[in-house]
């Protein structure tokens, strides 16, 4: 069993508190599945406590082979969303939605 750095990240299946959708954390690759067993259980974050008591379900998307110094790089980025398959690809079909629609006007309005 390898103990290499990895960082994760979680996707909340709603916003919790009406934001957070994205959790970054760091843990040994041997033990990410026995960290997200501490998370579910409530000896995790404070954030996915949180979730655990609204009941927001959650589930690892994405991670890296790094330690504490990426984790923390990524947190200060501030920007989990456009980390995260899950939203980039929505945020991604949202933006294609809206450039459909901005074509269709400008040809209503030409014709």
């Amino acid at each position: 069993m390898s103990t290499s750095p990895v960082v994760y990240l979680l996707h909340f299946a709603r916003p919790l508190g009406g934001r957070a959708l994205h959790y970054i954390g760091a843990t040994t690759l041997g033990s990410l599945a026995d960290r997200i067993a501490a998370h579910r259980h409530g000896r995790g974050a404070r954030i996915t406590a949180a979730a655990n008591a609204a009941d927001i379900e959650y589930e690892v998307v994405r991670t890296w082979v790094g330690g504490r110094a990426m984790e923390r790089g990524l947190k200060r980025r501030k920007n989990a969303a456009r980390l995260c398959p899950v939203c980039h690809d929505w945020a991604l079909q949202v933006e294609l939605g809206r450039q459909r629609a901005a074509r269709r006007r400008r040809r209503s309005a030409a014709s």
